[in-house]
């Protein structure tokens, strides 16, 4: 009798620690959301750490969506690679989901956008437009990045006239970016300096 009544107290103490785990698992996940939802994506990050470090190795849906917050945040803070890598894991163990896929794709495009802006500022243009390439069928090619980039290569491939449409088709939807009014002027008096010669 003083066995069977020692492995409930055990069992009972088990099933308590283990809910206990789940609700502090629980509590850093939303934690987190709130603080990912309020623009603090470091807190955020620190919460959703918090709460894999509880789920102690185990893998689940709970932890696959805290990975999928977690990567957002890193997102969030321009950390590509990070989150590019949780996708990719992500993405190894679901390799059917068009959510992951896509994910993973879009992080991939700003990482080749931040090779773009390097090969654009080393004046390798047959890099960059490799690179242009290779963002728009990864389907970021309306991104502002991307299109401001592209304005960027066409300008240093020569390509005056249809570097200054894209400036132009660049400031109407993004008039507030004086890097690109400053373009666009240099280019429209480029145009106009070479069609008076």
């Amino acid at each position: 009798m003083y066995k069977k009544f020692k492995i409930l107290i055990i069992l009972y103490l088990l099933l308590l620690l283990t809910s206990c785990s789940a609700l502090s698992i629980s509590h850093y996940k939303n934690q987190g959301i709130d603080f990912l939802n309020d623009g603090y994506y470091q807190d955020a990050l620190d919460s959703f750490d918090r709460a894999l470090f509880i789920s102690d190795g185990a893998v689940g849906t709970t932890q696959y969506d805290i990975l999928l917050y977690k990567a957002e945040c890193h997102f969030l803070l321009s950390e590509y690679d990070k989150a590019n890598h949780i996708y990719d894991v992500l993405l190894k163990i679901d390799k059917n989901n068009k959510t992951y896929e896509e994910l993973y794709n879009k992080s991939s495009a700003y990482l080749k956008i931040i090779e773009l802006r390097d090969a654009l500022n080393n004046n390798e243009v047959e890099k960059a437009e490799v690179l242009i390439d290779e963002i728009k069928k990864l389907g970021l090619a309306t991104d502002k990045a991307v299109e401001f980039n592209e304005a960027v290569f066409l300008e240093k491939s020569g390509d005056w006239e249809k570097a200054r449409e894209a400036f132009a088709d660049y400031f109407i939807k993004y008039s507030s970016d004086k890097n690109a009014e400053r373009e666009l002027d240099f280019l429209n008096t480029r145009v106009s300096n070479t069609r008076k010669r």
